[in-house]
C-alpha cells in the first residue's frame, strides 16, 4: 500500500517545488493525480509556500487546467490598497486621462504568466484594445499596466523586500511597467520604495524610503498619493473595536435627535385635521426679492392676518445668511447672532439658510469663501458654534448645506455631478454635517447635483438610511414629494413652526427692530472687521493703490454701509481721485460717455 501512495507523494512535492520556485503557472496535466483539496491541505499542514512571484500564504484554485495560487491579503493591506485605488480613480476621472484603476483581483497577462498587482493603473488606449479573451480569461495577447503598487512587509521577519525587488525589476519593469511603488503601510514599520525608469531607461529604485506623499510624474500627471489619507485608513487597524478608535473616523460625539419629544403631541394635535390641501402647502416654498426698510410695517401688518387666512397655520420665512445678512452685526462664530440676539428675527425672519458645513476642495470652485476652509474638524466646530449662536434664542433655526459631498468637484463648475468614495464622503463630508446635527440643528438643505450618478434629491442611501436613519436627524429636509412620504414631511415642518413659537406669534421680532444697528453692534462689526485684517508685504510699491474705482452703480442700494466711493469722498476729498459712470445698468452708453471712458480706463484700478 505504501508502495503505491509513494509516486502519488512524490507528484504532489514536486508540484510544492514547482510552485514555491517556478515562474511560470503550473499545469494540472503535468501532476497526475493530485487534487485540488489535497494540495491545499497540504499548505494547511505544513504552512504556506514562499513563492517569489506571487508572495505569501497562497490558497490554489484550478482555472483553464492550472493551478492558480490566490494569496490572502490582511485586512489592513486591503483597506490602504483600497484608499490607493480610489485615488486613482478620481484623478483618472478629474484628469481626463480616463484609464483603468484595480485593485487585486485584476490579472494581467505577462508573456506566458500571470500577474495580479495589488494595485494597477492600466492606460485608456490598453484597456480599449483589449479582446474578450484577454479581459475574461487568462489566455489572449499579453498586456499590462504601466503603474503598479505592491503593498506588504518589506522589513523584519518575513519581510517580502527582496522577492519584491525583483519582481519590479524582472518582471514589471521587464515588461513595460514604467512606475512602480512598494509599500509597507504597517504602524511600525512604515515605509515606502519608489521604482522609475531614468533617462537611459533603466530600473532605479529611490533612496527615499520614508512615509511621505508620492508623485506620479509623467506616468500619472498630476497625481499625488496623499500620505494623510493613508493615515487616515491606519489609525483604524489597530485591531481594537473601542469607541475611541470609531471616534478616528468621525471625531465627533455621537447623538441625534430623539424619535419623540415633548413637541409631537402638540404636532399631532394640529395635524389631526389636515386636508390634502393643507399637506401640499406646508410644503410650498416661494421665493420673495425685495424685502426692503420700506416694507416693513406692512409686513408686520399683513403677516398676522395672513395666519388666519390659511386656517391658523403660520408661514415660516427663510432667508440665505450663509455668514450672516445685512442686519448680522458680529462675524464671530458663536456670537453670530448674540449682539443682538434679535437678528435675523428682527425682521420677522425666523429660518436661516446657513451655515455652509461644505469642506473647500477646489480652489476653483466659486463657493470657496462661503465654507470654513479644507479641514474637517476646524469646519465642525466653526459649524457647530454658529449653529448654537444662531439658535440660541429659540426663535430661530439654522439650516445646514448642502448635503452632503456637494463641493467634491474636480473641475470647480458649482453644478457637476461629483464622483466619492464612500470613505472620503464618510471621513471628510460627514464629520462637519454630524456636528451641526449634535449641536441641535433644526433643518438642512441637500445639494442640487449628482453624487456617483444619483440625485441627491432622490438619494436613499444618503437622503434616507444615512440621515435620517443612522444619524436619526429629524429636522426639515426638501425632500423629493414621494405621496407616501408626505405626511411625514409636513410633520417636519410644523414641528419646527411649532419650535419657534410661531403659532403663538407668527410675527416674532417685531419688537426687537430698534435694536437693528445700534451703536455697540457696529463697535462690535468694526472690532472684528480690524482683528481680520491681514498684513501684507509690499513687494514692488504695489500699496498704496491709486485712489480709483472702476464699477457700474457702484455706488446705489447700499442701505446698511459705505459705497468705495463713498469712502474715498470722506477720506481722500473729491479732488483726489477720479470717478465716471459712463455705462448704465440697461447697457446703454452715449458716444461721449465711451470716449471718456476710454480715457479714464487704462488709470483705473
Amino acid at each position: 500500500m505504501e508502495d503505491k501512495q509513494k509516486p502519488h507523494e512524490d507528484v504532489l512535492t514536486r508540484l510544492v517545488r514547482g510552485l514555491e520556485t517556478k515562474k511560470t503557472l503550473c499545469h494540472v496535466k503535468d501532476y497526475p493525480g493530485v487534487e485540488l483539496k489535497e494540495l491545499n491541505l497540504r499548505v494547511k499542514k505544513l504552512g504556506p509556500l514562499v513563492n517569489p512571484v506571487f508572495g505569501e500564504q497562497p490558497a490554489f484554485f484550478i482555472d483553464e487546467g492550472r493551478f492558480i495560487p490566490y494569496r490572502i491579503v490582511v485586512y489592513g493591506n486591503e483597506k490602504v490598497a483600497a484608499e490607493i485605488g480610489a485615488q486613482l480613480r478620481n484623478w483618472s476621472k478629474c484628469s481626463g486621462e480616463g484609464g483603468r484603476a484595480t485593485t487585486s483581483q485584476g490579472a494581467f497577462i505577462f508573456g506566458i504568466d500571470v500577474r495580479m498587482p495589488d494595485i494597477a493603473y492600466t492606460p485608456r488606449d490598453t484597456d480599449r484594445r483589449l479582446s474578450t479573451e484577454s479581459t475574461w480569461t487568462y489566455r489572449g495577447e499579453p498586456f499590462v499596466p504601466t503603474f503598479v503598487v505592491e503593498i506588504d512587509k518589506l522589513s523584519g521577519r518575513g519581510s517580502q523586500r527582496r522577492a519584491l525587488d525583483r519582481k519590479m525589476r524582472n518582471e514589471y519593469f521587464q515588461h513595460g511597467v514604467q512606475l512602480g511603488w512598494l509599500i509597507d503601510p504597517r504602524p511600525d514599520f512604515q515605509r515606502m520604495y519608489e521604482y522609475y525608469l531614468d533617462d537611459n531607461g533603466d530600473v532605479q529604485c529611490s533612496d527615499n524610503t520614508a512615509w511621505r506623499d508620492l508623485d506620479g510624474g509623467d506616468v500619472l500627471p498630476g497625481f499625488t498619493l496623499v500620505s494623510t489619507d493613508l493615515e487616515m485608513v491606519l489609525n483604524q487597524d489597530s485591531g481594537s473595536s473601542s469607541e475611541e478608535e470609531i471616534d478616528l473616523v468621525c471625531p465627533i460625539p455621537s447623538g441625534g435627535l430623539a424619535a419623540d419629544d415633548e413637541w409631537d403631541a402638540n404636532v399631532d394635535e394640529i395635524m389631526a385635521n389636515f386636508t390634502n390641501e393643507d399637506i401640499v402647502g406646508q410644503m410650498t416654498q416661494i421665493a420673495s426679492y425685495g424685502l426692503l426698510n420700506s416694507r416693513t410695517k406692512m409686513f408686520c401688518a399683513v403677516l398676522p392676518r395672513d395666519r388666519y387666512g390659511r386656517g391658523g397655520h403660520p408661514t415660516i420665512y427663510g432667508m440665505d445668511a450663509v455668514h450672516g445678512n445685512a442686519m448680522l452685526l458680529d462675524t464671530s462664530p458663536t456670537r453670530l447672532t448674540l449682539p443682538p440676539r434679535s437678528t435675523p428675527i428682527s425682521p420677522g425672519i425666523p429660518w436661516v439658510f446657513g451655515p455652509v458645513l461644505d469642506l473647500t476642495h477646489n480652489p476653483l470652485w466659486p463657493r470657496v469663501y462661503h465654507t470654513f476652509g479644507e479641514d474637517p474638524y476646524l469646519a465642525s466646530v466653526m459649524g457647530s458654534a454658529i449653529i448654537r449662536g444662531m439658535q440660541s434664542n429659540n426663535l430661530t433655526a439654522a439650516c445646514m448645506k448642502h448635503w452632503i459631498g456637494y463641493s467634491w468637484k474636480c473641475t470647480g463648475h458649482d453644478k457637476d455631478g461629483v464622483t466619492i468614495s464612500d470613505f472620503d464622503l464618510m471621513n471628510s463630508y460627514f464629520p462637519t454635517f454630524k456636528a451641526g446635527i449634535d449641536a441641535g440643528l433644526l433643518s438642512g438643505m441637500e445639494n442640487y447635483i449628482s453624487v456617483n450618478g444619483v440625485p441627491v434629491v432622490e438619494n436613499n442611501k444618503l437622503l434616507t438610511k444615512l440621515l435620517r436613519d443612522d444619524v436619526s436627524f429629524d429636522g426639515t429636509m426638501e425632500d423629493p414629494a414621494i405621496l407616501a412620504r408626505l405626511k411625514g414631511s409636513v410633520r417636519r415642518i410644523v414641528k419646527l413652526k411649532v419650535k419657534l413659537g410661531l403659532y403663538d406669534n407668527p410675527m416674532p421680532g417685531e419688537e426687537l427692530l430698534e435694536l437693528v444697528g445700534n451703536e455697540n453692534d457696529i463697535a462690535t462689526a468694526l472690532e472684528r472687521a480690524r482683528e481680520s485684517i491681514l498684513l501684507l508685504q509690499n513687494n514692488d510699491s504695489v500699496l498704496p493703490p491709486q485712489k480709483r474705482v472702476q464699477g457700474v452703480d457702484g455706488n446705489d442700494q447700499f442701505q446698511h454701509g459705505t459705497s468705495v466711493k463713498q469712502g474715498f469722498e470722506v477720506i481722500a476729498g473729491n479732488d483726489l481721485f477720479t470717478y465716471f459712470n459712463g455705462l448704465n445698468a440697461t447697457g446703454d452708453y452715449t458716444d461721449q460717455g465711451l470716449e471718456t471712458a476710454k480715457e479714464y480706463a487704462p488709470k483705473a484700478e
